[in-house]
């Protein structure tokens, strides 16, 4: 199956949102390297779940997000983890239809 559209936009928001917010930690350099870094490794994967929905699909993704999310809570500006957003947006989504 492929990834769904209601999934495939949480997955962009959510990239959208992890970017915009590494850009500004970048021109700040009020987050140790290390929280970047870990940002960008939660995000990286997530095209390739993408393109393979139907062997990791959404497990994968909220793996990935998690891990930040457990490393990182609520951190600097964030105002909710990044499996929170990506729930929030598919129910947003799903309320929608």
């Amino acid at each position: 199956m492929a990834t769904s559209e209601k999934h495939l936009n949480a997955c962009l928001e959510v990239m959208r949102d992890a970017i915009l917010q590494a850009r500004v930690w970048g021109w700040s350099g009020d987050v140790p390297a290390e929280q970047l870094a870990d940002l960008m490794d939660a995000m990286h994967n997530i095209p390739t779940y993408i393109q393979h929905w139907d062997d990791v699909g959404d497990e994968g993704v909220k793996n990935d997000l998690k891990r930040y999310d457990d490393k990182w809570p609520k951190s600097v500006d964030s105002v909710i983890g990044l499996v929170e957003l990506y729930d929030h947006v598919l129910s947003k989504l799903e309320s929608q239809t």
